[in-house]
Order: structure tokens, then sequence, then C-alpha cells
């Protein structure tokens, strides 16, 4: 007998939260967990390259080449960094969390192109396009995805 899966919420409609109630459940529990965590091991590392290229397994290096990508819930840049490095043209990197945005500040200083803002994983607050977005181990920690 196989386990079987609770099922599916129901989804509540509604008008959207306001900006502010978003940054106040986003700081609960995981962000502020993270924020400490980059903060503290901020460092890239190289066993950190082999990680991002199993994680984007479907892009080779030179696929990055002359293409904008967006990171969302960044942390310490890391997921950033490697991109730049294949010689992505343009990123912006987005964190809710200001001590993951400092490390990651730090870790991609070397990369003027990079735009490293404070943001809501909910509202994003983008007009422009972007090649790839990627949000590497993000979406499951979010209240509701």
């Amino acid at each position: 007998m196989s386990p079987s899966c609770p099922p599916p919420r129901r989804r509540i409609e509604g008008p959207r939260v306001a900006l502010i109630d978003q940054v106040t459940r986003d700081l609960r529990g995981s962000p502020d967990r993270f924020g400490y965590e980059w903060g503290a091991y901020a460092e890239i590392l190289p066993e950190y390259e082999e990680q991002f290229r199993r994680w984007t397994v479907h892009l080779a290096a030179q696929d990055w080449r002359g293409v904008s990508f967006l990171d969302v819930g960044c942390g310490m840049g890391r997921n950033s960094f490697w991109p730049m490095t294949y010689g992505a043209s343009e990123g912006c990197a987005v964190d809710i969390d200001e001590r993951s945005l400092a490390s990651a500040r730090h870790n991609l200083a070397r990369f003027p192109a990079v735009q490293i803002m404070r943001s809501s994983a909910y509202d994003l607050p983008f007009t422009a396009r972007f090649d790839i977005v990627f949000a590497v181990g993000v979406i499951h920690h979010l209240e509701d995805p």
C-alpha cells in the first residue's frame, strides 16, 4: 500500500496582500535563519560551482554568455556568481534579508552588472524581462508558493 498525499489546500481568492504584509510573512522563520547563515558562512567555495551546475544541468557554462538573469532568494550571492563568471551580460539578485544582501554585495562586488536589491519573492518590482529566472532552494520555504 503506497502512502497517499493529503488533498491540496483550497486557494482563497481575494485582493493581493499589501507589500508590508508580505515582507512580514517573509521575515518569519526561514529567511531569518538563512540571513544569519549567509552572514556567518558567506565565502564562495569551489564546490558551489559543481552544485550550481547540477541545479542548472540543462544549461552549459557557455549558455550563460550574454544573457540576463534574475536570482530570486539570492542569499549570499553564490548562484549569481557563477552565471557572471560564465559571461552573463547582467543580473539582478534579490532577497528579503539585509544580512544576506550584505554578503551578496561582498561576493558579487567584482561584477558591476549585477544589481542587488531587497525584495519579496511575492512582489517582485520588475517591468523588465530576463532571459533566465531562477529561485534555487527558495520555493519550498515560502508560506504560500
